[in-house]
């Protein structure tokens, strides 16, 4: 049995991976890698991009949000395959100023949470996201 046997997915993963190969994406699933690793990585003949897929009621793990936020690339959070289209159709991942939001919004997560691995709510995520 592999490693990645265990590998947790958000329920609309592979359906959003068959969607974008379907409109002509290139998608790697990244989800068995570890390491708060982004689900896929997608691509196009313009860019390419580290996708995390959520759930609208999901949550993410903060130390997913501190990869996002050091990650050189391209990065993106989506919850359908619509939304990755369109970011891709105008080149909209997140920005170095988003990066940064995530960055301060991941540590007052830890600060405030006696959790060793806290998590934060998708919906609770957004707002936060508006605010900073």
């Amino acid at each position: 049995m592999s490693k990645w046997a265990k590998t947790q997915r958000d329920k609309s993963h592979l359906s959003i991976a068959n969607k974008l190969r379907q409109r002509g994406f290139s998608v790697c699933d990244l989800a068995g890698v570890g390491d708060d690793v982004p689900d896929l990585l997608v691509a196009n003949w313009q860019f390419a991009s580290l996708v995390e897929v959520k759930e609208p009621s999901g949550a993410f793990d903060v130390t997913q949000l501190e990869y996002a936020s050091t990650w050189k690339g391209n990065v993106m959070f989506a919850q359908n395959a619509d939304e990755i289209v369109e970011a891709f159709r105008v080149g909209k991942f997140l920005t170095l100023n988003d990066k940064d939001k995530i960055a301060e919004i991941a540590l007052k997560v830890r600060a405030t949470s006696k959790a060793e691995r806290p998590r934060l709510a998708v919906s609770k995520f957004a707002k936060l996201m508006q605010v900073c």
